[in-house]
């Protein structure tokens, strides 16, 4: 029987705070889209959150049911991108005719990544269409985020995942109005995703620090690196380049944290060192605030294979600290 565990290689990307950071321009990395949209109007857009900012929340504009008149349901969509969580920019690339405004919803952390739409089926040249009747959106943490449309209609499959990044900008489609004919205004919806900037400013200087964010595990077998995992990505940074144990698995690690500053700039996690299974210490790239604590427990006769990190959510005008702290699993080899 093989290994189970055999030749696990672990590594580390180290996400640093980059607030300020800008790039020259914001490239987009893919579009969502969804399979159920409706056929009338044009393409409107796309319009696009400012560089840097993602989409944390939306609004919608919904007319409600008009009791024998003609109903449109759910006319646009507002996103409501920021920068860190600290300046708000909305972007809609077509307002719609009818209806209210709804109040804004927001990601209880993380930004939006995928969306669902709920649209009526076509019910005729004599009935009453209405296309998109409602909307909801994932969020990076997993949190899912209902609109305040109607329930005519279902919702069709989820679009693709924008993964390591977010939902930054958005295209409608609009039926113009039609005058004594059947209005359906919205009746497709595609979002863009953008990735994450790749430039960093460690410390800022007076500005909010956060330090270390994120970190991933390369895990492998037969010393094959195959497998990348991650508890969550952070909000802020650049990724490192990777340290691999020069022979061996990762076994054990130690936290540089620094202690509470009261009422001014906390940042909690600052770096990471991992110890491998032939001894030899690796050391993330983090910053130098704060102290190493003790060694964890050792993974006896296998490896780290596991991770868990403890993330705290945008804090919006508040002090960000992003990762707090970290707990590895370990798996033991299998017997042969």
């Amino acid at each position: 029987m093989e290994s189970l565990l055999r030749g696990v290689l672990a590594m580390l990307f180290l996400g640093l705070f980059q607030q300020g950071a800008v790039v020259a321009d914001w490239p987009y990395t893919s579009v969502l889209t969804v399979t159920n949209g409706q056929r009338w109007g044009t393409w409107r857009g796309p319009e696009m959150c400012p560089d840097q900012y993602f989409a944390v929340g939306f609004i919608t504009r919904v007319e409600a049911k008009q009791s024998g008149g003609d109903d449109t349901a759910m006319n646009g969509i507002r996103l409501i991108c920021t920068l860190y969580g600290h300046r708000t920019h909305i972007v809609e690339s077509h307002p719609g005719f009818w209806g209210e405004w709804s109040n804004p919803q927001y990601c209880p952390g993380g930004v939006l990544t995928s969306f669902q739409l709920r649209v009526a089926t076509l019910r005729g040249i004599f009935a009453d269409d209405t296309a998109v009747n409602n909307i909801k959106f994932r969020c990076s943490n997993g949190h899912e985020l209902e609109g305040s449309g109607l329930d005519w209609g279902g919702y069709g499959r989820w679009s693709q995942d924008c993964g390591h990044g977010g939902i930054c900008g958005i295209e409608t489609k609009m039926e113009a109005r039609q005058g004594k004919g059947d209005d359906t205004a919205l009746n497709d919806v595609r979002f863009i995703c953008c990735g994450r900037s790749q430039k960093v400013e460690p410390k800022q200087g007076g500005g909010d620090d956060t330090a270390m964010n994120g970190i991933r595990l390369i895990c492998g077998k037969d010393g094959d690196r195959t497998h990348i995992v991650e508890s969550h990505p952070g909000f802020w940074g650049e990724w490192s380049n990777p340290q691999y144990c020069p022979g061996g698995v990762l076994t054990c690690f130690q936290l540089r944290v620094a202690t509470l500053q009261g009422n001014d700039d906390d940042t909690a996690v600052n770096n990471i060192k991992f110890r491998c299974s032939n001894g030899h210490e690796l050391e993330g790239s983090g910053l130098d605030w704060g102290g190493y604590g003790r060694w964890s427990q050792d993974c006896v006769n296998g490896g780290i294979c596991g991770i868990e990190t403890k993330v705290e959510e945008l804090q919006g005008e508040e002090d960000d600290t992003a990762l707090n702290d970290v707990r590895f699993r370990c798996c033991a080899r299998a017997q042969k």
